[in-house]
């Protein structure tokens, strides 16, 4: 008989990104709603206000916002919060981190997904909504994160990387790809087997069979 459950996770803050990059130099860290959980909140305000008073249709401002930014991690980020539909995101539920060096740029980290891949919102795309009706999403929204998106997506640029990316990572060898997500999912089925041996297999019977024509789509309409 059950009598309830611990969910243990790794706390993203500055100890975790030196131990997971290797590094000797502090870290800012902010979390939904800009707080500061580590360093502090001056770099982060740079790149927020920067990406809402600078044209980025401008190569060079595009240039000086891919300095502050790891661009191509942004859109693996957004490709996945973006794909699985986590429902309690882009509004809260982030993490944001950069190391405090010369060379040090802000990346988004994935935190308290457990809304992802969810059947009642197998049709949704957080472009223009939340899953939940929360909001207008990315391209409405006024959030951290929305605001780096439609800062970027004044450039051409960006458009180009982002379906560079989809590529990468939705097709071929990619960890998004129907034959490794499926892998993934049944690699974790099995080492919960004896927990849940009736486990939903909702993800690999029904979401996969129709989350990728509806991602795609709506992706090339935006």
């Amino acid at each position: 008989v059950y009598k309830g459950f611990y969910n243990p996770v790794g706390r993203l803050d500055e100890a975790f990104f030196q131990e997971q990059t290797n590094s000797n130099e502090g870290w800012d860290v902010i979390t939904s709603g800009s707080a500061v959980r580590d360093g502090d909140d001056v770099s982060w305000n740079e790149l927020l206000t920067f990406a809402q008073t600078q044209d980025l249709s401008i190569p060079a401002k595009y240039d000086e916002m891919a300095a502050m930014l790891d661009v191509d991690a942004f859109i693996d980020y957004l490709i996945v919060e973006l794909f699985t539909n986590n429902a309690d995101w882009p509004n809260v539920n982030w993490i944001s981190a950069r190391e405090r060096s010369a060379t040090g740029k802000w990346r988004f980290f994935v935190w308290d997904s457990e809304f992802a891949f969810r059947e009642a919102y197998l049709n949704r795309i957080a472009f223009d909504e939340y899953p939940q009706n929360r909001g207008d999403g990315l391209n409405g929204e006024e959030t951290e994160i929305a605001w780096v998106y439609r800062a970027l997506r004044q450039n051409s640029q960006f458009d180009t990387r982002f379906d560079q990316r989809i590529k990468v990572h939705l097709f071929g060898a990619g960890a998004l790809a129907p034959t490794n997500l499926a892998a993934r999912f049944n690699e974790l089925k099995n080492e919960m087997a004896m927990s849940i041996p009736l486990m939903d297999t909702f993800i690999v019977d029904d979401f996969m069979t129709d989350r990728y024509a509806v991602f795609l789509n709506a992706c090339q309409t935006q």
